[in-house]
């Protein structure tokens, strides 16, 4: 099986968990906006308008943004927000 991917996780030098701070600040941004009622696609256009693009440089992907969401709410799997 291979590693779970947490976003908004990654190593730090020792090569334990640390949070990344630009993917914490897009899942809070994405925390904000989804309320609103936005459909995937024009959540990712308005991540895009604020700047926030994926590892690539580009807009996220609809599929892309269901998978975090889905991975956000998991409660089977500590993904949180770092403090």
């Amino acid at each position: 099986m291979g590693e779970v991917l947490v976003r908004g996780v990654g190593s730090d030098k020792r090569g334990c968990q640390a949070p990344e701070s630009y993917e914490q600040e897009v899942l809070r941004l994405i925390a904000s906006l989804r309320p609103g009622g936005l459909s995937l696609r024009a959540l990712s256009r308005a991540l895009a308008a604020r700047g926030a693009v994926s590892r690539s440089g580009r807009p996220f992907d609809p599929k892309a943004l269901s998978r975090m969401l889905d991975a956000v709410t998991d409660r089977s799997v500590s993904h949180t927000l770092a403090s």
